[in-house]
């Protein structure tokens, strides 16, 4: 009798929290879809506590399986059948099954119900769609609606698509066994609350359905934007706009969703500075009995390209400090060979051009003048100027075991983050680190989590270290992102999403 003494309760609390949703107002019955068997079912999820209770399961002819997983199923059937099933299986009610919520909007109602949007947010009629499953949804569902989308613009919680549809697909998909409820994606939806709060000019990030960023920032700047950016990492477009245009702005069909995009402060100054390396590298500043400046040490990257020629790698006191470079493909874009910099270049390139002293190991010497008159502080190298360096070519994780049991690196760095943007937890590092100790990961926070500030990729580990990017004081040659307090609007500054 426990189990259906806890069923009886959990049912009550489903039925009065229908009873008391809070009132919404009513748009549009028509959008609903009718439900496909009879009129008296409700929504159960069954727990399996046996192998054999799935088979049990099938042998009463008043339930329909919705869907089946190992763990358990969820279940269409009476009430009155549900609570005799509460005698032989662990089950729940689903309460929340038709409560849309979007919750960076700061919106919920309950499709059965409907919603409110205010005029100037509001549409008649679009060809963007929420499509909301009967129940958490199964990978099939989600196979065989992008089937009949022309685009697939994303998952809102575990039971709701947002898609684009031609009226025949609209048909066909309400249709669907599968499928709640059909509704307007309204312009108001793919609004964040805090931009909707905004007044004045701002920046956004708009995110588009079914073209590429370059058609959308096109119809962005025809709608009035400016400013207008381009974040290929992200399939994003950033753009400066007024609270004006911002309604016109989401009714664009061609727009997915808006996120607010603030000016991201660190709480610091330079990296370099932060880190204090140049002050490592002087005994007389740190008082430490040697300079630490990485020798002896092995910092490993991986990437697709390095330029194995630089002089800030072959040149110096110490000489060549390439240990090994995997392929022969060169660094087109100087992406990865500037990361290595930034971790293991000597300077030897800059202090050369500025008539210093290039042979020793003074890698914070001072010069008299530069290029745009300033006086580098912290020198011209990177963190760690004398560490040996091991570069595999690829956007993989599977290089560390080899480079730390074959050339002693200790220091792993990737710049890259995953193909797609995934919500979960990816062990990679972790996994690595419990195996080699002395190991410590470094992962780009990428450029985009699946929330807004959220992380992606291997930076979700709970022992690897995600880092950010920095803009920089460099006016000789941007006129903007040259902030040198400021993260750069492409990179992540977290929290992880997982």
């Amino acid at each position: 009798m426990k189990k259906r003494n806890m069923f009886v309760t959990l049912l009550a609390v489903g039925l009065s929290l229908g009873l008391f949703l809070p009132g919404t107002l009513l748009v549009a019955s028509e959008d609903v879809c009718p439900d496909i068997i009879g009129t008296d079912g409700e929504y159960y999820t069954i727990i399996f506590s046996n192998r054999d209770d799935r088979l049990r399961l099938t042998e009463y002819p008043s339930v329909q399986m919705v869907k089946a997983e190992n763990w358990g199923a969820v279940i269409r059937t009476s009430p009155e059948m549900a609570l005799s099933l509460a005698d032989e299986f662990i089950m729940t009610g689903i309460p929340d099954r038709t409560t849309v919520r979007l919750i960076e909007q700061g919106i919920e109602f309950d499709s059965r119900i409907g919603y409110e949007v205010p005029q100037e947010w509001h549409v008649d009629s679009s060809d963007l769609y929420m499509v909301q499953y009967v129940a958490p949804v199964a990978s099939e569902w989600r196979s065989e609606l992008i089937q009949h989308s022309e685009a697939f613009f994303s998952m809102i919680g575990d039971n709701i698509a947002v898609v684009k549809l031609s009226a025949e697909q609209k048909d066909v998909v309400s249709a669907l066994p599968y499928v709640e409820w059909l509704g307007i994606y309204q312009p108001y939806f793919k609004v964040y609350e805090n931009v909707r709060e905004q007044t004045g000019t701002f920046r956004i990030k708009v995110s588009p359905v079914g073209v590429s960023i370059e058609e959308l920032a096109r119809q962005l700047r025809f709608s009035g934007a400016t400013d207008i950016l381009l974040n290929d990492g992200g399939n994003m477009v950033e753009a400066c706009v007024s609270d004006s245009i911002l309604p016109s702005i989401a009714k664009l069909e061609t727009v997915g969703l808006i996120q607010y995009l603030p000016e991201y402060v660190q709480q610091g100054g330079l990296s370099s500075e932060m880190v204090g390396a140049y002050v490592a590298w002087d005994t007389t500043r740190s008082n430490l009995p040697q300079m630490i400046a990485g020798e002896g040490q092995v910092y490993q990257h991986n990437d697709l390209g390095f330029d194995q020629t630089h002089w800030d790698f072959t040149q110096g006191p110490l000489g060549n400090r390439i240990l090994f470079k995997e392929g022969t493909t060169n660094d087109g874009n100087s992406h990865s060979t500037g990361c290595v910099g930034i971790a293991a270049g000597n300077g030897y390139d800059m202090e050369g051009w500025l008539g210093l002293d290039y042979t020793n190991r003074d890698y914070a010497e001072f010069a008299a003048t530069n290029p745009i008159g300033f006086i580098d502080r912290a020198g011209f190298a990177g963190r760690a100027p004398e560490a040996s360096i091991v570069f595999y070519q690829g956007l993989v994780t599977s290089d560390w075991d080899n480079g730390y049991t074959t050339y002693g690196a200790r220091i792993f760095s990737n710049s890259f983050g995953p193909a797609t943007v995934t919500n979960g937890y990816v062990n990679d590092a972790d996994a690595f680190m419990a195996s080699y100790p002395e190991g410590l990961v470094f992962f780009s926070a990428c450029n985009y989590g699946p929330n807004e500030g959220t992380i992606t990729g291997v930076g979700n580990g709970k022992m690897v270290v995600s880092v950010g990017a920095a803009e920089n004081n460099r006016g000789d040659w941007f006129d903007t992102s040259d902030n040198p307090y400021a993260l750069w609007t492409g990179s992540c500054k977290g929290p992880v999403s997982a």
